[in-house]
């Protein structure tokens, strides 16, 4: 038995005194203890070689399962969802099914998994000049959830304080006539 001469692990014999990871990192042209990186070269070549190319659901499912899990940095999930924001039409101002507008800020601390906010919360922050806090409530005075001018947003501090603001009134089916106000 000898040693190997860069790791100095036990080994057979063999022509070079290497062990065999020794062999095939020197074979890659990888240096030992940096790991094991591509060159620049290299990577430009596979990216070259893998533009264009169909891959199966199969083949996808196994990347995604190998990435599941991984921490990337902030430079790259904006990346991501920037490619995710194309995929999906790249709609910079998006209507919810609720009636509010959602607006595409991926840089906003305040912003949802998709990268959106509600556009009445950034008029707000606009106005008042600092982010909003997540409990701080903005009030449309008109009841138009789309209606985001300033003049009819009010800032409210919690949601006690915009359930005594908010006044919902009850009309008629028949006639069309305000009934009542009934505070919520």
């Amino acid at each position: 038995m000898k040693k190997c001469k860069k790791c100095f692990n036990l080994i057979k014999t063999s022509k070079s005194g290497l062990c065999k990871s020794c062999v095939n990192k020197k074979r890659k042209g990888i240096k030992m203890k940096s790991g094991w990186h591509h060159s620049k070269e290299t990577k430009d070549k596979i990216s070259k070689a893998n533009k264009g190319i169909k891959r199966s659901d199969e083949f996808k499912e196994k990347i995604k399962q190998a990435n599941l899990g991984r921490k990337l940095s902030k430079k790259q999930r904006l990346k991501l969802s920037r490619i995710h924001f194309e995929r999906q039409g790249g709609e910079y101002r998006k209507k919810t099914k609720y009636g509010y507008v959602l607006l595409y800020e991926p840089e906003h601390p305040n912003s949802n998994s998709g990268n959106r906010i509600f556009e009445h919360r950034i008029m707000m922050e606009k106005k008042i000049g600092r982010y909003l806090k997540k409990n701080e409530i903005v009030h449309h005075l008109n009841g138009k959830k789309d209606d985001n001018r300033l003049e009819n947003l009010y800032l409210v501090s919690s949601i006690k304080e915009h359930n005594e603001r908010e006044v919902r009134k009850i009309s008629c089916p028949h006639c069309g006539n305000i009934i009542n106000k009934v505070r919520l």
